[in-house]
């Protein structure tokens, strides 16, 4: 009974190691090959759709995109704050 345990146990560290060799492969696929992967083995447009969506969606954005400065959610309570403050500090001075 044990080399039952043991003989599983080879099996599944070997699937697994084939498992992490077809992963490392398969990231090494830019979005469009992974897509045409998906065609060959499930059929064109068939199957798989959260990943054809995630992976269409890699490839309509731009690779690089402009750095841009970005308020936080805090800058930007801040900065509504100050302008509600500014305002009523100026019709409080208009109506002196």
């Amino acid at each position: 009974m044990s080399q039952n345990v043991v003989k599983g146990k080879n099996e599944l560290e070997t699937r697994q190691k084939e498992a992490k060799e077809r992963q490392v492969e398969y990231n090494k696929l830019t979005s469009q090959q992974k897509i045409d992967v998906l065609d060959k083995r499930l059929g064109k447009s068939i199957g798989a759709i959260k990943e054809r969506a995630r992976l269409l969606n890699k490839l309509e954005t731009p690779k690089q995109v402009p750095i841009i400065q970005i308020e936080t959610k805090v800058e930007k309570v801040k900065k509504i704050k100050h302008d509600k403050k500014r305002k009523s500090n100026e019709t409080k001075e208009n109506t002196n």
